[in-house]
């Protein structure tokens, strides 16, 4: 079970870092420029928060089980939003939408 959720959350957070990092480089030269949030990634930020400080709290109190839910619960949002934003079609269609997914990240 230890091993199995290690490396779920491995690779989560691999997957999650790698697609960032990628379309960063390969769309914008590695640079992103100052924008502002929408109401969508701004419910995202604040999920994040959320599951980061119950992470934190259940890691205090060694409920180990329970903080590797929230853990992959913010592994799994972010995968989520790259995934219905389809950032890859985005430089097209509208850049600054592209620019905002960065900026949470």
């Amino acid at each position: 079970l230890i091993v199995r959720n290690s490396n779920e959350i491995i690779n989560n957070i691999g997957n999650f870092i790698n697609r960032c990092l990628s379309m960063l480089y390969k769309k914008f030269d590695g640079k992103i420029q100052t924008i502002y949030v929408t109401s969508v990634e701004r419910a995202l930020i604040e999920k994040i928060d959320t599951s980061l400080k119950l992470y934190i709290d259940c890691m205090e109190s060694y409920r180990f089980r329970e903080a590797y839910s929230h853990f992959s619960d913010i592994s799994h949002g972010g995968n989520q939003y790259i995934q219905h934003t389809k950032p890859w079609e985005l430089k097209i269609e509208d850049p600054n939408q592209l620019y905002y997914m960065f900026r949470i990240f």
